[in-house]
């Protein structure tokens, strides 16, 4: 591990420490072993440090700690993005196989747990490519050797200072990268992301006061990402033709992308 690597990587679990299932030098005595679960790249004046975790054990429990670890049927991918010390950008995710998503109730679960939002998601997933499934998965589905990886965004947020410096689109490549990172071959990505206003938790945006969802201050943001993810080939949706509610949590992007060619180093 570079000294990039373990200043930025430091940084960052010190920071999420109370959200991480153990301490900062038990996690990076995890990632020393684990390099395939974190990345810090410096890209002009930022520094872009991701590091993954699986959040499920193979018995469908919660991991807790790092100990527990015995596979990687789900994982929870997160890049802060640094200007020195301060971080200004932020994306966080959920990988699975597109196979795990389908059929694996644990998985399910999880994700209806993790928000409305993430639920979402996954719905539209589902809803979307693959409409003669069954849904959601019970206790009788089986594995249906779909191909392919999905990733769920959970939230991403750019500090308005630093908008419009391809820092979001950076973000969104590096967390797709790491989700087909074990990917050899020709692999189908499916990505989901909600288009709601994603709150600032870092950075000078942050706010003291709770932030309240209202169609009002809100849909205008949705178009503006909407547009935004357009140009990053995503297809926006809308989950109910009229008004339901405030018109909060309606709107999300997806994208499928075929064919992607990774290349395996044999160095």
């Amino acid at each position: 591990m570079n000294i990039l690597t373990m200043t930025y990587l430091t940084k960052a679990l010190t920071r999420l420490e109370k959200y991480l299932p153990d301490n900062t030098d038990t996690l990076l005595s995890w990632y020393d072993i684990h390099s395939e679960y974190y990345s810090v790249l410096r890209i002009g004046r930022y520094v872009y440090c991701l590091f993954a975790l699986p959040v499920m054990s193979s018995d469908g429990k919660e991991i807790n700690h790092v100990s527990e670890i015995d596979s990687n049927v789900l994982e929870r991918i997160t890049v802060l993005v640094y200007e020195g010390d301060t971080i200004i950008a932020d994306i966080s995710g959920l990988h699975a196989s597109m196979d795990a998503l389908l059929t694996n109730v644990d998985v399910f679960n999880f994700c209806a747990d993790e928000s409305d939002w993430t639920y979402l998601e996954h719905y539209c997933l589902y809803g979307n490519y693959f409409p003669e499934i069954t849904y959601p998965p019970n206790k009788e589905s089986s594995s249906l050797l779909t191909s392919g990886e999905a990733l769920l965004i959970t939230n991403a947020y750019v500090t308005t200072a630093y908008r419009k410096q391809s820092i979001f689109r950076n973000m969104v490549q590096m967390i797709k990268d790491h989700a087909l990172r074990y990917s050899y071959e020709n692999t189908d990505l499916y990505t989901a992301i909600a288009l709601d206003p994603d709150i600032a938790q870092y950075g000078p945006d942050t706010k003291p006061e709770p932030y309240y969802y209202s169609f009002e201050v809100d849909e205008p943001r949705r178009l503006v990402n909407a547009n935004i993810m357009e140009k990053l080939n995503f297809t926006p949706i809308r989950l109910e033709a009229d008004e339901i509610g405030d018109g909060t949590k309606l709107w999300f992007a997806l994208q499928r992308e075929k064919e992607i060619y990774k290349i395996k180093s044999i160095s």
